[in-house]
């Protein structure tokens, strides 16, 4: 952790691992994290002084709406502790490069192109796409089941497209999902496109959309 009034996580805080899972019911990508910084110091409990107390943590995340969520659990004789920690700008950034890092080692995929492929090809139960406004967000929603496809937010080329036909179509098999609006024909998102921008990224060039 950096030595500053809010002891800022850092890469060497923690290791995001390859053993997430999707929570298509929650709408998420769960990471386990493996702590190595000091939880007592961070978040302000006391395990050190009890044995067999120790801190879970995970990460939620949700690709396409960005949505991020840090909840930590202390794990004591007493009983379990739920708790949420909320990261800083700074420290949104480092996980979701991390969450990035470890689904691209694991899968060769984004989180994003991850998340929806698995989604298209395994859990989704039909389609019927709608393209609505959501909060402060314009998305496409599989009535289906409410499950948010793509996301952007308000201001983005989407908003231009809500009310029209939106349709899911799949290309060289199912080897690219792409999102499209079929009054203009325009795609509004592909996995082909997401991968090519993703690996021009790694190697300091394009970055993703």
């Amino acid at each position: 952790m950096k030595n500053d009034y809010l002891n800022t996580f850092e890469e060497g805080d923690m290791l995001i691992r390859e053993d997430f899972d999707l929570e298509f019911d929650n709408q998420r990508m769960l990471f386990p994290i493996e702590v190595w910084f000091d939880a007592d110091k961070k978040f302000g409990v006391n395990t050190k002084d009890h044995d067999g107390a120790w801190v879970n943590m995970y990460a939620t995340y949700n690709p396409f709406t960005n949505e991020i969520k840090i909840p930590f659990t202390v794990d004591a004789d007493d009983g379990t502790f739920e708790r949420e920690y909320i990261p800083t700008d700074e420290e949104r950034d480092l996980f979701v490069r991390l969450m990035e890092q470890s689904c691209e080692h694991r899968t060769q995929m984004t989180c994003r192109e991850y998340y929806l492929t698995e989604y298209v090809t395994k859990h989704a139960f039909g389609f019927d796409l709608e393209c609505i406004r959501a909060g402060d967000k314009i998305v496409v929603n599989n009535r289906t089941d409410d499950f948010v496809l793509y996301a952007e937010d308000k201001g983005g080329k989407l908003e231009n497209h809500i009310g029209q036909s939106i349709e899911l179509a799949t290309y060289g098999g199912k080897e690219c999902i792409a999102i499209e609006c079929m009054d203009c024909n325009e795609i509004l998102y592909d996995t082909a496109t997401e991968e090519l921008q993703f690996s021009d990224e790694q190697q300091g060039g394009m970055t993703m959309q």
